[in-house]
């Protein structure tokens, strides 16, 4: 028979875990952050014991779906170790990011299942995708931007040896200078701006060439007309 005072809600909502416990409330509520598992938990109510839904089925399910929706929208996918890292440090990377990048903790098996027959399939391959790692899935033209908030995210944790394991774009993995001159590639609108500016140029250009020739042309013209009216005087 189940007790209504143990009745036990969950939820998931954008990555977060909450357990409500309804009933007693007495006790208060009391919010509980591993930095072990892919999601934040907050419990309320009285003192439960964790019912582990993160690494459940129906939760490896959930994070799994989330998982792929980042990848779809993905031009870039970073990996980077955060063994040493807090989760009050991975909540203040997270704020610091572009509104497009998401920084998600996913278990290195669930990522090589989730990456499965996409662009970022050779994720899965990568010798260096052991231990605790944090993915940064970055949709296109917030490259650069999130490596300038990482850079500025390491120096005010005082991580600055802190450096992503790889990263793919394209099917391509790219390391440590590969992988920056990747995430500042120009985007598709930088580049169509500046085709259209060179275009604009040309005529301008040609125009220029064009006055430039007629000026030498007509001196020539005026030069030689000098000279015949001299000889004919």
């Amino acid at each position: 028979m189940i007790r209504l005072d143990l009745l036990l809600l969950v939820f998931l909502v954008h990555g977060v875990v909450v357990y409500a416990f309804l009933g007693d409330t007495t006790s208060g509520a009391r919010a509980v952050r591993t930095s072990s598992s892919s999601s934040r938990v907050v419990v309320m109510g009285t003192n439960p014991v964790a019912s582990g839904f993160a690494s459940s089925r129906a939760g490896k399910t959930a994070v799994l779906e989330r998982t792929k929706v980042l990848i779809d929208t993905s031009e870039l996918i970073v990996t980077i170790p955060f063994d040493s890292t807090t989760v009050e440090q991975i909540d203040m990377l997270r704020k610091s990011l572009p509104e497009g990048t998401k920084a998600s903790v996913v278990k290195n098996s669930l990522m090589k299942i989730a990456v499965k027959d996409t662009a970022f399939s050779s994720i899965a391959e990568q010798e260096d995708l052991k231990r605790s790692n944090i993915f940064f899935f970055i949709p296109e033209g917030e490259g650069k931007p999130t490596f300038k908030a990482f850079k500025a995210w390491k120096k005010e944790t005082n991580k600055k040896d802190l450096e992503p394991k790889f990263g793919i774009m394209e099917g391509v993995v790219h390391r440590g200078q590969s992988l920056e001159a990747v995430a500042n590639l120009p985007t598709k609108l930088e580049l169509i701006t500046k085709i259209a500016q060179g275009i604009k140029a040309v005529p301008t250009k040609v125009g220029r060439g064009i006055n430039a020739v007629s000026n030498k042309l007509g001196r020539a013209f005026g030069a030689l007309k000098d000279k015949i009216a001299e000889e004919e005087e």
